[in-house]
């Protein structure tokens, strides 16, 4: 911007004109920003833009490992359940062998008592019996 002093105006005092050449002139004089200004904000704007990203890009990153870390636990509470699952069938089924068992167990305890109490009276038959034929 070039500054044109006038000595004295209409009015008798003195007086500054100013004149503007060329396209950074004219915004000087409107107030615009220079060109240099221009790019300084579009370099910063790039490197907002540049952070922004990195940012979304790792909270993204963030996001798909949670998702991951949640698919990861449901898969291993479903195994969990089905393990539950299994063990209890096979508990179950262990326990009706084991009832089958007792209850084979006791009906062969009672046969055998009751060998054993035909064991005894035909003991005591024979006894009998013997005393008996010895008088």
């Amino acid at each position: 911007m070039h500054v044109v002093r006038i000595k004295k105006c209409n009015h008798g005092r003195r007086a500054v004109m100013k004149k503007c050449w060329g396209k950074e002139h004219w915004q000087a004089l409107l107030g615009l920003p220079s060109g240099e200004q221009v790019q300084d904000c579009l370099k910063e704007l790039w490197k907002e833009l540049k952070v922004t990203r990195r940012c979304e890009a790792r909270a993204n990153e963030a996001l798909h490992d949670a998702l991951e870390s949640s698919d990861t636990a449901v898969l291993a509470r479903v195994a969990l359940q089905e393990e539950v699952n299994r063990t209890k069938h096979v508990a179950q089924r262990i326990c009706n062998t084991y009832e089958r068992k007792a209850a084979v167990t006791v009906i062969d305890k009672s046969k055998m008592m009751y060998l054993v109490y035909c064991l005894l009276g035909v003991i005591v038959f024979l006894v009998v019996a013997i005393l008996f034929n010895a008088k």
